[in-house]
């Protein structure tokens, strides 16, 4: 198995990724409306529970992992599950409200951007967590050892292979 630093590094590496991915629009809409002079607003990107589609997006694939079947459970993986379903359920209801208030449903804003927005903080932190504990559970990947780890590995296959001939 990885070290405990690669695991929490490819957490990291997959969650700037992920990140980028769903932010990189955001960021980009946000530069064309200022370079054409209009004011930028919080709920131009919220209001309409995007966050919210993000945050699930977040919860689905990750959920993914907890029911991934593996000889090495993830710890604590049914409290784990529980939260992920909580988050579907939340991120669920506050897109169904944004999407009330973008088709003219008289349904508060307020209710809507802030939630959104946590739900994705949280499924981002949630996620990489997991992430990184699924990582932990993976069979050892030989590219990624040091040298001399492999040269052992050699060594302790070629004892095993003569003890059994």
């Amino acid at each position: 198995m990885k070290g405990l630093d690669a695991h929490w590094t490819d957490a990291t590496e997959w969650l700037v990724y992920t990140l980028l991915g769903m932010l990189g629009p955001v960021a980009f809409s946000a530069f064309l409306i200022l370079a054409q002079d209009k004011p930028l607003s919080l709920g131009g990107f919220t209001n309409g529970g995007q966050f919210a589609i993000y945050s699930l997006a977040m919860w689905i694939t990750t959920y993914r992992l907890i029911l991934r079947q593996s000889p090495v459970p993830i710890p604590f993986h049914r409290f784990l599950g529980f939260i992920l379903f909580l988050g579907i359920l939340f991120s669920f209801a506050i897109f169904t409200v944004g999407s009330l208030y973008s088709h003219s449903v008289a349904v508060q804003p307020d209710y809507v951007q802030l939630p959104s927005i946590g739900a994705f903080v949280v499924s981002s932190v949630v996620s990489f967590v997991i992430v990184a504990l699924d990582s932990q559970r993976t069979e050892l990947d030989l590219r990624e050892e040091r040298s001399e780890d492999l040269a052992q590995l050699k060594q302790e296959l070629g004892a095993v292979q003569e003890s059994d001939s």
